[in-house]
């Protein structure tokens, strides 16, 4: 899988400057671009990057939260004995993608539309759609899930702060 192919292929959608809002399917109640960042103050990461990467397209935000996100996902695979290698669809067995599940996760939030489909995602990894459905994609859905648990707290910070 190759993120930055992906990305250099993709305009990221974005907040308009001229608007100052944020998308109105992320945030019913249109708040501004500075409500939602006075709302995060106090709130510790990878919370608040969790919502700066959504919210405010923050890319700077990537690092950090492929970092955490990674190290929860190793947790999870630890704990959950993940197979540490699996046949990519030219026979090499090669390790479990942990990282490559972790940046589709991240890459999903700005590209849902491409990334949607098993098919998409299969080809990202290599590997057949049977494999991705079957065994990788329930792995990558626990990682996708945390994600938006984060986000899920952060919106709910924001809310709280702002009185919504």
């Amino acid at each position: 899988m190759n993120p930055a192919r992906l990305v250099s292929l993709l305009s990221p959608k974005s907040v308009d400057p001229r608007r100052d809002q944020t998308d109105a399917s992320t945030s019913p109640s249109k708040w501004t671009i500075a409500d939602v960042a006075l709302g995060l103050a106090g709130l510790d990461d990878p919370y608040a990057a969790a919502a700066r990467y959504r919210w405010a397209r923050e890319e700077s935000q990537l690092p950090l939260l492929e970092r955490r996100l990674f190290a929860y996902a190793e947790e999870l695979a630890r704990r959950e004995s993940w197979p540490a290698n699996y046949y990519r669809l030219d026979g090499e067995r090669v390790p479990f993608a942990l990282r490559d599940l972790v940046r589709l996760a991240l890459l999903e939030d700005h590209y849902q539309a491409i990334l949607k489909s098993g098919a998409a995602m299969a080809a990202m990894l290599g590997v057949s759609e049977h494999l991705w459905r079957r065994r990788i994609s329930p792995k990558y859905e626990a990682i996708r899930g945390e994600l938006e648990n984060w986000n899920g707290i952060a919106y709910a910070h924001v809310r709280r702060r702002l009185g919504d």
